[in-house]
């Protein structure tokens, strides 16, 4: 009179990709539910749970890192994509949550973009205040912002940081009584880009 009831278990894999590729940053991905823990990795690891996990609702969500952003998560099972996108208080993306049925596999990607900038190297004579206007077109919106360099013993610099790729162009308010400015712009210091139209790609500087 004795039945004997048996579950198979289930796996989740948690894998990260990140653009550019090959970057050394690390983050901290999480699953709750059933089974709970934190995994660390960097582009292009990942990290099986196999044949170890009971069916039930689990979530993914991955801790924010400053100067990137979490662009995209997938959760895959033989079956096609699973799972709903979680959101933290600000609305932004930061996980999924799905039904782990038991014996399935869940592989949940995670694809990280880094932010780029661009740098303003200032060499003049005399010394001077400058101003200089950054204009962008990215698929968050448009950008546009304004910072000045006060030059000292010749040359001064500054940042324009947190950026997200997309179309931009810098210039500089010429003064009343200076000369146009000679101007050379590259890209991660290899590649020269016009200041008035050039591409900032993921994680790049110009």
């Amino acid at each position: 009179g004795n039945n004997f009831g048996n579950v198979q278990l289930a796996s989740i894999t948690l894998a990260k990709v990140t653009q550019p590729s090959g970057d050394l940053q690390e983050f901290n991905i999480n699953l709750s539910g059933p089974t709970t823990g934190t995994v660390g990795l960097q582009d292009g690891e990942s990290f099986p749970r196999t044949n170890m996990l009971l069916s039930g609702t689990y979530t993914v969500t991955e801790d924010s890192v400053e100067g990137w952003d979490l662009t995209d998560v997938t959760c895959l099972d033989g079956d096609g994509s699973v799972g709903d996108n979680i959101y933290d208080e600000e609305e932004i993306l930061n996980g999924k949550e799905f039904n782990l049925e038991a014996g399935h596999e869940v592989t949940c990607t995670f694809t990280n973009t880094k932010r780029g900038s661009v740098t303003i190297l200032k060499a003049s004579q005399p010394d001077g205040t400058f101003e200089f206007n950054l204009i962008g077109e990215t698929d968050d919106g448009d950008v546009e912002e304004t910072q000045s360099i006060i030059t000292e013993e010749g040359s001064g610099e500054i940042t324009f940081g947190n950026l997200l790729s997309g179309e931009y162009d810098i210039r500089e308010t010429v003064l009343d009584g200076w000369k146009e400015p000679t101007i050379d712009c590259l890209l991660n210091g290899e590649e020269e880009v016009d200041n008035t139209s050039f591409e900032l790609p993921a994680g790049g500087n110009v």
